[in-house]
C-alpha cells in the first residue's frame, strides 16, 4: 500500500522539521503494509492543492486535514465507494492539563505575583508586605468540579481535579458505567449548574451543545463560578457570559 501524509509542524517552524520527518519515518516504517508514503505539511494547502497531491495512494493519513477542505467529508460517497473514514483519539491526558493549568492561573495568578515581587521597590520587600498576594488566591480543595462531557478528556480533568481533593460531579449523553468512573458522580447538566463552583467543558461542539452557556444557565449558577473551555467557542454565548 502506499500512502499520503499530511503533518503539522512545531509553532516555531515554518516547515517539515527534520525530526518530524523521521519520526513519521520511523512509526510508518513499522507498519508492513505500507510500503511507501509521501509526506507534506498541511499547512498552506488548498482543497485544490490536497486533491493535486493525491495521485495512486490508497491511505490518506491527515492532521486537521477537515479544517482545509472546503467541505466536510462526505461520509454517503465514501461508503458508495468503500472508503473508510475514522480518526484518532488522542491528546486526552494533555488537553486536561491545559484545563487545569488554565484552572490554576485563574486561582493563583502566579506569573502576577512573580511580575510583582520582581518589580515591587526595595521598601515593598523589607517591610514584608510582599507576602501577601496582589490578588485573591482560590483554594480548590473541598470545591466541587462539574464537568459536562465525561469521554476521554473529561475522564482525565476528573482524576487531575480529584488529586487536588476535588468533588467531581459530571453529565453526559448516558451514563457510563465501569470501575474508572465508580468516584465520579454522574447528574444531570442542570444540577451541575445549582451546584459547580467550577465548570469545565468538555463536550463537543454540535447542535445541541452550542450556546449551552447562556443567560439561563449562568443564572442557574453559584456567584463567582468559574468557567474553563477547553473545547470549542461556540459552546458560550459570549454576550451573555460578559454580561
Amino acid at each position: 500500500m502506499k500512502a499520503l501524509i499530511y503533518t503539522g509542524h512545531p509553532a516555531w517552524k515554518e516547515s517539515l522539521n527534520p525530526i518530524i520527518k523521521s519520526r513519521w519515518e520511523q512509526h510508518i516504517n513499522e507498519i508492513p503494509e505500507i510500503e511507501s508514503f509521501r509526506l507534506y505539511s498541511i499547512y498552506h494547502q488548498s482543497q485544490k492543492d490536497i486533491e493535486s497531491q493525491l495521485k495512486d495512494e490508497e491511505i490518506l493519513i491527515g492532521f486537521n486535514i477537515d479544517n482545509y477542505l472546503d467541505e466536510s467529508f462526505d461520509h454517503d460517497a465514501a461508503k458508495k465507494h468503500n472508503v473508510t473514514l475514522t480518526n484518532t483519539v488522542y491528546g486526552a491526558q494533555t488537553i486536561a492539563q491545559f484545563t487545569m493549568a488554565l484552572l490554576l492561573d485563574i486561582c493563583h495568578d502566579i506569573r502576577g505575583n512573580s511580575d510583582f515581587i520582581k518589580k515591587a521597590p526595595d521598601n515593598v520587600l523589607s517591610s514584608g508586605t510582599f507576602f501577601n498576594p496582589i490578588d485573591r488566591q482560590i483554594e480548590l480543595y473541598g470545591k466541587t468540579l462539574g464537568i459536562i462531557g465525561l469521554g476521554h478528556v473529561g475522564l482525565w480533568v476528573a482524576r487531575m481535579a480529584q488529586g487536588f481533593g476535588m468533588k467531581v460531579i459530571a453529565s453526559s449523553h448516558h451514563i457510563k458505567t465501569g470501575p474508572e468512573y465508580a468516584s465520579i458522580e454522574q447528574v444531570s447538566t442542570e444540577e451541575i449548574y445549582a451546584r459547580a463552583d467550577v465548570i469545565s467543558l468538555n463536550c463537543s461542539a454540535n447542535p445541541s451543545t452550542v450556546n449551552i452557556i447562556n443567560k439561563e444557565s449562568i443564572g442557574k449558577m453559584k456567584d463567582g463560578v468559574i468557567i474553563i473551555n477547553p473545547s470549542r467557542g461556540s459552546l458560550i454565548d459570549e454576550e451573555a457570559l460578559c454580561e
